[in-house]
């Protein structure tokens, strides 16, 4: 690390009441400073559920020191409580650090005996990664609580939301032939109203957490971003999602919305002269969940034909461009190459130091 960077470490510590009931929370954020110095900063946020209103659920705390490991223990000449880093809960990178690599920030955790591996790996974009926790969310008291419980729902029922724990993170950056792809969060509205109490208090909160999209990587460094559709097309590779609402439009005019509730997906490597070539087979069961449409009667099959093939069409395009992105910036997220070595193991032991290169030339079929 340059002798100039500096480490800061903000940590959320309860206010000390008799009649509190403690429940740790622990939540680090990496980023860079304002000089451009590296910045990898663990925020710690211990939440204590208050009686009465008027009490803030958690305060900040900051301290600068050369590593992430002495930030830790650095925090208790300002905190009367030792942060223990085997409850973190959510752990932000923030943009312009993962830019410039995973290694570093990641090998802490790698070491550390305390360190659990079911906590969220998420990138701040356009944000600072700091202010991400500092916002004050409308319906949960903790911020890293609300990120949590809306990155587990969004799994659940949205493809474009989709978590990476550390344990899945840590296999995909060490593993050949895939690159990790992490989910973005960033803020909407009014960040500096955010931060305040009254962003809890009105019905239209001044400003409040996305999820999304999902950050591309190459040799461990952020390189790209996904689009929203594309993030929906890589989940949909990933098979990690259980639910997915799309809508289509109508073939004359109106809207209708698709249900996929279930994905499998195929892929089957062709070696032919020493190139490969790759037919991926996906296949989604789904449901039409409203049809607004003046033109197709529900009662008759062939409506139901037309609406299966407007599906189909639009999930290739997705899956197509989300390819497409992935070879124009050699960074297999989709894990392609690790599907080669399970294929054709002799093969990929020659050309897995080319991967990228032939990656990005190879053919993908999607029959």
């Amino acid at each position: 690390m340059p002798s100039d960077s500096k480490l800061r470490a903000t940590c959320f510590i309860p206010c000390s009441f008799p009649f509190s009931i403690p429940l740790l929370d622990v939540s680090p954020f990496v980023q860079k400073d304002q000089q451009d110095a590296i910045l990898r900063s663990p925020k710690y946020r211990m939440d204590t559920r208050q009686e009465g209103a008027g009490v803030s659920a958690a305060h900040n705390y900051e301290t600068s020191v050369p590593t992430i490991h002495e930030a830790f223990r650095k925090l208790v000449r300002e905190s009367p409580r030792r942060a223990y880093i085997g409850h973190i809960a959510t752990f932000i990178i923030s943009e312009d650090l993962a830019e410039e690599g995973l290694t570093d920030v990641l090998d802490f955790l790698y070491r550390d005996h305390e360190v659990r591996s079911d906590f969220y790996i998420v990138i701040s974009k356009d944000e600072r990664a700091g202010d991400i926790l500092q916002l004050l969310p409308p319906i949960e008291d903790v911020t890293s609580i609300n990120i949590n419980n809306a990155i587990e729902n969004g799994e659940k029922s949205y493809a474009e939301v989709q978590g990476i724990r550390i344990d899945s993170l840590f296999e995909k950056i060490i593993a050949d032939g895939i690159e990790p792809a992490i989910l973005g969060i960033s803020t909407i509205g009014d960040l500096n109203a955010g931060k305040t109490m009254q962003n809890t208090e009105q019905i239209k909160p001044e400003a409040y957490l996305q999820l999304g999209p999902m950050a591309m990587f190459r040799d461990n460094q952020l390189i790209d971003w996904l689009n929203e559709e594309e993030s929906k097309a890589f989940n949909y590779l990933e098979d990690t999602f259980d639910y997915n609402v799309g809508s289509l439009p109508c073939p004359d005019d109106g809207t209708m919305a698709v249900e996929s509730y279930r994905i499998a997906r195929n892929v089957t490597v062709h070696l032919e002269n020493e190139q490969p070539s790759i037919d991926l087979e996906v296949d989604i069961d789904a449901t039409v969940s409203e049809i607004n449409c003046s033109d197709l009667d529900v009662l008759e099959e062939k409506s139901y034909q037309i609406i299966e093939e407007a599906n189909n069409q639009k999930v290739e395009r997705m899956l197509d461009r989300v390819i497409q992105k992935t070879k124009e910036n050699q960074s297999d997220i989709l894990g392609l190459g690790r599907e080669v070595y399970r294929q054709h193991p002799r093969y990929w032991e020659n050309v897995k130091g080319e991967w990228p290169e032939i990656f990005t030339d190879m053919d993908v079929a999607l029959p």
